[in-house]
């Protein structure tokens, strides 16, 4: 999803219509992948601070060339971009579908501390 801008912002060189961000999910085989080349942009370190509440983890990359396999290409530019990764367990999807939502119990809620495991154990992160 491609957001546009609203209205003109001069002293940033933002025109109205223009495109600003994009949003992608990417998920199962290809979405580890990614994010297996992401973390490796990163050197394989995430901050504990990353992590919330619910072990989603979020964390940026500042240039995009920094990530294995990206080329540098004069028409982009250089751009950097923010990570945010949710993880879910089967049957979470009770809390978000349109007919009768459900709570989800806390003990099948993922906690920070399962989260880092996680991906300590699935892709050899080191959290700090």
């Amino acid at each position: 999803m491609t957001d546009l801008q609203k209205k003109a912002i001069r002293d940033w060189g933002i025109r109205k219509g223009e495109p600003i961000g994009a949003a992608v999910t990417v998920r199962g085989n290809d979405g580890k992948e990614l994010l297996k080349r992401l973390l490796e942009a990163k050197g394989n370190r995430i901050k504990g601070r990353s992590f919330d509440k619910m072990g989603n983890v979020s964390f940026g990359i500042l240039e995009h060339i920094d990530i294995p396999g990206i080329k540098y290409d004069p028409k982009i530019g250089i751009l950097g971009l923010n990570v945010t990764v949710r993880l879910t367990r089967p049957g979470f999807s009770i809390a978000t579908r349109s007919k009768h939502k459900a709570s989800v119990g806390k003990h099948h809620k993922i906690t920070p501390d399962e989260a880092k495991a996680y991906l300590t154990k699935e892709f050899g992160a080191s959290v700090e």
